[in-house]
């Protein structure tokens, strides 16, 4: 069969219908220029070419089934033109076997494989994570799922679909006294949650879900200073004024 060479694009992405909004670091809708993804891939098989949600995703975690420079291969983001270059300068490409298929499943930061942990072959692998006491400084965790993908000609052109792993926690903060007005009213300097969970623990690259580090000495008490005071405005009835800070 003629060899059929895999190359790589990205995006970012976060669904709005759900109760929580995604984690908002990366400022644009691509990996930033010259950050680094890990991809696995998979072997597999399609049932209908035309139809790549009809390739096998595989329900177990299993070395044999990845495919050769495709363990944890190291990818750059080009930037704008979304495209990812191999570290490695590498060509990947599909299993030269019958209704050949593969299963990709991207993840950033890259983590070296000597720090990629396994316990559980349903879940999959998983990299350590630790959230700063503020959100400019910590890392944007993503994801991609599962991304099926068939041969195309002699190259296919796959898009690597991220999303946030982490929530973003919006605070919404007026007052209800009637002395003040949207002229005369308190200052927010500064935010003070004490966390649940400890701050450090894992992200499933499958499937991008987060557990935290069950030492409970790790609960944090973070004091989030505002870069500048925000008013503290009244709620109005016909309208609803408030001010909106988002955190990490």
């Amino acid at each position: 069969n003629e060899s059929c060479y895999v190359s790589f694009i990205n995006g970012i992405s976060y669904d709005i219908t759900q109760n929580f909004s995604r984690a908002d670091v990366f400022e644009y809708d691509f990996i930033p220029k010259d950050k680094t993804i890990g991809v696995f891939g998979f072997q597999s098989t399609w049932v209908n070419q035309q139809k790549p949600e009809t390739v096998i995703i595989p329900e177990y975690w299993k070395d044999t089934e990845l495919q050769p420079n495709c363990i944890n291969a190291g990818y750059i983001s080009m930037g704008e033109s979304k495209a990812l270059k191999s570290t490695n300068n590498i060509n990947l490409e599909f299993p030269d076997t019958e209704n050949s298929a593969m299963v990709f499943y991207g993840y950033h930061p890259y983590t070296n494989s000597t720090d990629i942990t396994i316990d559980d072959l349903s879940r999959g692998p998983k990299i350590a994570i630790d959230i700063d006491s503020t959100m400019v400084t910590t890392k944007d965790y993503l994801y991609t799922d599962s991304v099926p993908a068939v041969p195309t000609g002699n190259r296919t052109n796959i898009n690597l679909p991220f999303k946030h792993a982490l929530s973003l926690v919006h605070f919404k903060v007026f007052t209800n006294d009637a002395k003040y007005s949207d002229n005369n009213c308190p200052l927010l300097t500064q935010i003070t949650i004490t966390t649940k969970n400890s701050q450090t623990g894992w992200m499933y690259i499958k499937d991008g879900s987060i557990g935290a580090n069950p030492d409970a000495e790790e609960k944090r008490t973070i004091t989030y200073k505002l870069s500048r005071p925000f008013p503290i405005y009244p709620k109005k009835d016909e309208k609803e004024t408030y001010t909106d800070a988002k955190f990490l």
